[in-house]
């Protein structure tokens, strides 16, 4: 139980004003660079990793924004190809958010939320990144093609 008398999964925790002018804004700006990614009118093209620049690996998020630009325009198998983890775990990373923030302004979490406020999938996320970071900078196949296409 809480000091209001309510059991803590139903909770509303209050948003301060200097929040709710904090998530306004990147809430905006991560909807006008997406905007702008889908007609375009970014100059995104190819950036230097300086990571990938001194060790000639690729770190376990080369070719993330590369995968960002090919979904917003729909082409999955680019996105795959540039970065299958991001890919394949967007789906998770989004049920995991919005029930973050149904517990947030709603009280509650969506069935199965609970699991993201342990920290086993963390740890999970972790060593999956690891395990990619090693496969994607193997030299043979199948390893290979986990390497992002450099554009």
């Amino acid at each position: 139980m809480t000091l209001a008398g309510q059991p803590q999964s139903t909770r509303r925790l209050p948003l301060c004003g200097m929040h709710k002018i904090l998530l306004f804004f990147v809430v905006g700006v991560a909807v006008a660079m997406t905007v702008a990614m889908m007609l375009g009118l970014t100059p995104i093209r190819s950036s230097v990793c300086l990571f990938h620049a001194m060790t000639g690996w690729h770190c376990p998020g080369c070719g993330g924004t590369r995968a960002v630009r090919a979904l917003l325009h729909g082409e999955w198998a680019e996105a795959l190809h540039q970065h299958a983890l991001f890919v394949l775990l967007l789906p998770t990373a989004a049920y995991a958010g919005t029930s973050f923030a149904c517990r947030r302004f709603r009280g509650r979490h969506l069935p199965g939320g609970r699991w993201f406020e342990r920290p086993h999938p963390y740890v999970a996320l972790i060593a999956l990144a690891t395990a990619f970071f090693v496969a994607r900078n193997l030299p043979w196949p199948p390893f290979d093609m986990l390497a992002p296409i450099p554009r």
